[in-house]
């Protein structure tokens, strides 16, 4: 998730188990905590970007790594602050908890989280949330800013970061219901339609958990479909992308190539741009994939030319926004079709 959504349901999480003994600096020390993982960007400017795709939520975004910090971590609390109430317990719980949350967050989006590692390359993503979703985080900020600002008694304190954490609990319950009910409909219009689908992904589009971007894979490609859960029609028409795997054969750069295959989990496509061999990572959408039907996808990596590769898993994210495209967009999220 992005890093606000973590600060503030970090320093909810930190009044919660540590609000009694450290006061205020429990908020600054759950956000802290729950921050840590993201500490893998330090790493950024000594890698080439296709490696730097697969350092982030790397090491420091697996349990091995919360198990062995949170030991470190209580025993230099205990040394740098010996005059708090704080038990050995207490701080384990606010490293551990805060960090593993952390890494439970991560893996409801797309980009794959490697739990298991040193162990095993595989991440986990369980597709719930988009990376960054306002809905999911404005109780939490709020409950930060009057746990911060306000004077209340200690039985309100905590009421407010509970309830942050249970609404976004229950947003999460509520993405998976939706989910769920989107995957049926769009992999009964997919049987009715006989395509051949070899395995399926869906994930919210950006910012909402009410409209699903999905991909059923065949043999030779991809289909895409959108669908809100307002949708009482059938699911708009696939769209087919072919995978183009022979084209990766042209690539100079074959550790570029692994690198890319092992970070998109097999969701890609290739194709050529006049003379550029361009690598598609399918889970992240389209620009505007919900509206034009022809649209390029968000991830886009240039092969051979790391140079050009900057931010390449943001520089879509936005494309081609602008006031009447987000009408539009909401008109469609509530399964207003033109």
């Amino acid at each position: 998730m992005d890093s606000l959504t973590h600060i503030v349901l970090g320093a909810c999480v930190g009044e919660l188990v540590a609000g009694k003994q450290l006061g205020k600096r429990a908020l600054l020390f759950g956000a802290a905590a729950q921050s840590l993982p993201d500490i893998d960007f330090v790493a950024s400017p000594f890698l080439d970007a296709s490696s730097d795709l697969i350092a982030h939520r790397g090491i420091t975004h697996s349990w091995f790594f919360v198990v062995i910090c949170t030991a470190f971590l209580v025993w230099a609390s205990r040394k740098l602050f010996p005059k708090t109430t704080m038990t050995n317990k207490r701080w384990a719980m606010l490293w551990g908890f805060e960090m593993a949350i952390h890494l439970l967050l991560d893996a409801c989006n797309v980009y794959g989280t490697a739990w298991w590692l040193p162990f095993s390359n595989e991440r986990v993503a369980f597709n719930l949330l988009y990376v960054a979703d306002p809905l999911f985080t404005i109780v939490p900020l709020i409950a930060t800013l009057l746990l911060w600002w306000k004077r209340s008694p200690e039985f309100k304190r905590q009421r407010w970061a509970r309830i942050s954490l249970f609404v976004c609990i229950g947003y999460i319950l509520v993405s998976m219901g939706h989910k769920h009910k989107v995957d049926e409909a769009v992999q009964l219009a997919a049987a009715e339609q006989q395509i051949p689908v070899k395995k399926f992904f869906s994930t919210p589009t950006p910012f909402n958990i009410l409209m699903y971007y999905s991909l059923a894979e065949t043999d030779s490609g991809y289909y895409v479909n959108y669908r809100s859960v307002f949708d009482k029609d059938q699911p708009d028409p696939f769209r087919f992308y072919p995978k183009n795997e022979p084209l990766l054969q042209q690539a100079r750069n074959q550790k570029e190539v692994k690198n890319l295959r092992l970070f998109s989990q097999g969701w890609y496509t290739v194709e050529k741009q006049n003379d550029t061999l361009v690598f598609n990572d399918l889970r992240f959408g389209q620009i505007n994939g919900w509206k034009y039907r022809d649209a390029g996808f968000t991830f886009y990596y240039y092969l051979d030319r790391p140079d050009a590769n900057g931010l390449v898993v943001q520089r879509g994210r936005l494309k081609n926004w602008n006031g009447d495209v987000v009408q539009e967009y909401v008109n469609r999220l509530f399964g207003m079709k033109k």
